[in-house]
């Protein structure tokens, strides 16, 4: 009897092996599958976040283009400092906008933006000149197709900005070359540079276009410079 019960007892012990060992297999299961969902619910997390963070990035971005628009607006009401009254503001009595194939509120931004940047041109005589460097450029498209250089750079914009000069024009002056308006300003601002640079109007055209370096090479003097300067728009020819 005695060695009877010790066979039973003996062939008992594998079962309650088996019976620990398929316990601990099912812990470690559902441990795996906790920290599988914990990983999961922390990944998404992190990619909801990240989402979150591009989206308030382009919405910043939009609001900022926004406002350089407005400070572009062809019109603006006011508020007088002293009564608080809004006022509709009123074109300059100087201008008028020329018969050229661009909107009349594009010629009024070139006409203000030509007064916000000083040479030894008037206003209306800047502001001409502009219009034929676009007729030049772009004939008077608002939004040309690109233009590809043999160099590798590209022109883009009524303006024909070269893509060596949209990093420093956007770092430094907040003008993004895509938008037509400060597409339009960046042509401004690098002929009145010129301008001032070489108190002349045929070596600034030709500088405008190809470049310092090239100018000069050119003795600051170019046939499209010359057709540029006396190209009509209803007004006499610009020396």
């Amino acid at each position: 009897m005695s060695k009877a019960n010790n066979r039973r007892q003996t062939n008992k012990c594998p079962q309650r092996n088996w019976g620990m060992a398929a316990v601990i297999a099912i812990m470690i299961a559902m441990m795996l599958i906790q920290a599988f969902w914990v990983w999961i619910v922390v990944d998404l997390n992190n990619r909801v976040a990240e989402q979150g963070r591009a989206i308030e990035t382009l919405m910043q971005a939009e609001s900022d283009r926004q406002q350089r628009d407005m400070h572009r607006q062809t019109a603006a009401v006011v508020l007088t400092a002293t009564a608080g009254i809004e006022v509709q503001a009123e074109c300059q009595p100087e201008f008028e906008p020329l018969d050229v194939p661009l909107p009349d509120d594009f010629q009024l931004l070139v006409w203000e933006l030509c007064g916000d940047y000083e040479t030894f041109l008037s206003q209306q005589e800047f502001f001409e000149l502009i219009l034929r460097l676009m007729w030049s450029e772009s004939s008077h498209r608002v939004n040309p197709p690109d233009n590809s250089n043999g160099n590798g750079s590209t022109d883009r914009g009524p303006m024909q900005i070269n893509s060596i000069n949209w990093g420093w024009l956007y770092d430094d002056h907040g003008l993004d070359i895509n938008c037509p308006a400060d597409n339009i300003e960046a042509g401004i601002l690098i002929l009145a540079g010129h301008l001032n640079r070489y108190q002349c109007v045929e070596h600034a055209l030709t500088a405008y276009v190809n470049g310092s370096t090239g100018a000069a090479r050119m003795g600051g003097q170019s046939a499209r410079a010359r057709w540029t300067m006396s190209h009509n728009l209803g007004g006499g020819e610009i020396s």
